[in-house]
C-alpha cells in the first residue's frame, strides 16, 4: 500500500510538471498582448495564435491520457477494433507534431504497400504519440525522431527511435 501511494505521489507530481510546460508557454503568450494596449501586427497575433492552439492540443491530450489512465485503472477501457492501414496511423501521430518542435526532424519509414491491420485506431494512435512527444521532450536538440514499420513475418513492429540517452535499464522493467 505505502509502494502504491508512493507511485501515486510520483505520478501526481509527473503530471504537474508536465502541466506546467504549457501553462507557462500559454501564459508567456498572452502576456505579449497586455488588456488595453493596441494589437500587434497581424503575422505577430497569428503566431501567437498558433503557439496557443499547439498548447491547447497538448493540454488536451495529457488530461486524455489521465482519464485513460483513470480508465484502465477501473477496468473501463473500450476498444473499438477495425481493420485499416497501419501507416495511416504513424502518418496521423507524426501529423499531431508538425510544427510543435521545429528544431526536430520527424521521419517515417513505413512499406510502399498497405499494411493491413486490425486493430483500434485512436488507442494505437495514442501509444504512438506518447512515444513520440517523449522521443521529442528526450531527444538531442535538432535530432531525428524516426517512427519505422517493420514486417516481422507474421505480425508488424512499429519502433520510434531517437538520438537521445534512452531509457535507464531500471526504468525499463517499470514502463513496459
Amino acid at each position: 500500500l505505502a509502494r502504491q501511494r508512493q507511485g501515486q505521489g510520483a505520478f501526481l507530481a509527473s503530471v504537474a510538471h508536465d502541466l506546467r510546460n504549457p501553462i507557462s508557454a500559454l501564459k508567456l503568450t498572452t502576456a505579449a498582448f497586455p488588456p488595453g494596449a493596441p494589437l500587434p501586427s497581424e503575422v505577430r497575433v497569428r503566431r501567437a495564435l498558433e503557439v496557443v492552439r499547439r498548447q491547447a492540443g497538448k493540454l488536451e491530450r495529457m488530461l486524455n491520457d489521465l482519464l485513460d489512465t483513470a480508465r484502465i485503472e477501473a477496468g473501463e477501457v473500450e476498444m473499438r477494433v477495425e481493420r485499416l492501414d497501419l501507416r495511416d496511423i504513424v502518418r496521423s501521430a507524426l501529423e499531431l507534431f508538425e510544427g510543435s518542435s521545429p528544431q526536430h526532424r520527424l521521419l517515417s519509414e513505413v512499406p510502399d504497400f498497405a499494411v493491413p491491420v486490425y486493430c483500434d485506431p485512436l488507442r494505437i494512435e495514442q501509444v504512438l504519440a506518447n512515444l513520440v512527444s517523449n522521443a521529442i521532450k528526450y531527444g538531442p536538440e535538432g535530432g531525428t525522431v524516426t517512427v519505422n514499420v517493420e514486417d516481422a513475418g507474421e505480425d508488424w513492429v512499429v519502433a520510434v527511435a531517437d538520438h537521445g540517452e534512452g531509457i535507464r535499464d531500471q526504468d525499463k522493467q517499470r514502463i513496459f
